[in-house]
């Protein structure tokens, strides 16, 4: 990866109620046992709003953000151990 994508995030609305943000991890390097990419996921369901394995970038994360003060989530679950 080139440094240019290490700043891209990738936010993208699945269906309503549920959307992904993406973007390097700026831990990763090569011969790691995980993948470059690190994906978070906000998932509405009843009066819940959850995280799942919330990481926010160090910069450029402003629509994330907004989207999370928009909706606050109510609980922020860890399924993976390195987030």
């Amino acid at each position: 990866m080139n440094d240019d994508s290490r700043s891209e995030i990738d936010v993208r609305d699945v269906t309503d109620g549920l959307w992904v943000w993406r973007f390097a991890n700026p831990f990763w390097k090569p011969g790691v046992e995980w993948e470059p990419l690190t994906t978070s996921t906000c998932v509405e369901s009843g009066s819940e709003i959850l995280v799942l394995d919330p990481q926010i970038p160090v910069a450029g994360g402003s629509e994330i953000w907004e989207r999370l003060d928009a909706r606050a989530p109510t609980v922020g679950v860890v399924l993976k151990p390195d987030h």
